[in-house]
């Protein structure tokens, strides 16, 4: 109970458990790549991220559908919806932080092509996510179809959508639209970002005990998916190298292992010119 009460004490950023903890510790190995930069915060929430990048020496925009729990005097906290346009000219900022927002949204694309028009070329956006592409997510949606079975109920009214509490009508969504790397990947692609690095956090202890079962099922089924593909296209070059990306993280043991999704993307182009990146893979669809 001692080490409950330590842990319940310890702001977010200094506690293993949360991703602000792995977040915090990226941005402080990385001074360079945010000293003197405009970094978007959003949703900021009470502000850890934000002051955390203030402290490094970036030029922190935040910004939240709820700006009044933003808890950083030196800053001011813009209102704004990632439903919605965000309230920024184009090209504004040169990295993007977007934690535990994702999950949220009935359309990701859209917040992608948000992301995408306030990034400078080559900027990069650094999302973070609940995993449901770690083994227990994966074996708790077959269950039960809940993020956490026996514990979390699938997706409802009641327990997965509040009312603001300034009586306005807008309404905060749970963990209703939770999705995993694969699609968040592609998402990305289709709205002008490459997939650069994903940031392994935590191990879940449970993911460990169900990994030497399903591991070997996972990666044959992958693995012979990944073949019969590459067999269809013996020399289209640029198919089978998406292929290998898709079954490189459908295959990595981080992924399946992790307790959160923590992702970085650089905007390779104006979302304008993606139809044309992929004007190539057009046609009749062949498997």
């Amino acid at each position: 109970m001692a080490g409950e009460a330590v842990a319940m004490d310890t702001p977010c950023e200094d506690n293993p458990q949360s991703i602000k903890y792995y977040v915090k510790r990226f941005i402080l190995s990385q001074p360079a790549l945010f000293q003197g930069q405009t970094v978007v915060d959003v949703p900021a929430g009470h502000g850890v991220t934000s002051r955390i990048l203030h402290d490094a020496g970036a030029r922190v925009i935040p910004m939240d559908l709820f700006p009044q729990y933003f808890r950083v005097p030196e800053l001011a906290c813009l209102p704004a919806d990632l439903a919605q346009r965000l309230p920024l000219d184009d090209q504004t900022a040169d990295h993007v932080f977007c934690q535990e927002g994702i999950e949220h949204l009935s359309d990701p694309l859209h917040a992608f092509r948000e992301f995408n028009r306030i990034l400078k070329p080559a900027g990069r956006l650094f999302l973070t996510t609940p995993n449901f592409s770690n083994l227990r997510c994966r074996l708790s949606y077959l269950l039960t179809e809940s993020e956490r079975a026996g514990s979390v109920m699938p997706p409802n009214e009641a327990n997965a959508v509040w009312l603001s509490e300034d009586h306005d009508q807008r309404l905060y969504l749970g963990h209703i639209y939770l999705t995993g790397l694969q699609k968040l990947r592609v998402a990305g692609v289709l709205n002008g970002f490459a997939l650069r690095r994903v940031h392994f956090t935590r191990t879940r202890r449970s993911n460990l005990v169900l990994f030497p079962f399903l591991y070997p099922f996972i990666w044959a089924f992958s693995t012979l998916t990944y073949l019969k593909h590459c067999r269809k296209h013996p020399r289209d070059r640029e198919r089978r190298a998406v292929f290998k990306e898709v079954y490189k993280w459908a295959i990595n043991p981080g992924v399946l292992l992790d307790a959160s999704l923590f992702l970085e993307w650089e905007k390779v182009r104006e979302v304008e010119d993606v139809a044309a990146h992929l004007r190539y893979f057009s046609g009749k669809y062949s498997g």
